[in-house]
């Protein structure tokens, strides 16, 4: 899978290095198995709500509970979920917060 990480390599070319440290000490040093360690977010940043389901992601919440807190249906919550994996290129809820605190996208 290509990932987008021209940018980042441009803005940031000592976070390129790093990812490439960490890959290469997690025995992945063509990106292969740990893709989501590899780039920045591939279609911009996160958005405010991508932003806020995250954050309670990170806390622990369920859907239910994320939509509660943010008056938002449970399959309102799964659609920015998957906005999120795809922006984050991840799989899981867990990859999606580490990727976020990766980037600096979570306080």
């Amino acid at each position: 899978m290509a990932l987008a990480c021209d940018t980042v390599a441009q803005t940031a070319p000592e976070l390129g290095a790093f990812v490439g440290a960490v890959r290469a000490a997690l025995g992945d040093a063509d990106g292969t198995e740990r893709a989501a360690a590899a780039g920045p977010v591939r279609s911009g940043e996160l958005t405010p709500r991508e932003r806020d389901v995250v954050c309670l992601v990170a806390k622990g919440l369920s859907n239910r509970e994320i939509g509660e807190v943010l008056g938002l249906t449970e399959g309102t919550v799964k659609w920015n979920l998957h906005q999120v994996f795809g922006k984050l290129d991840v799989r899981r809820r867990s990859q999606a917060v580490w990727r976020a605190r990766e980037l600096g996208l979570l306080a």
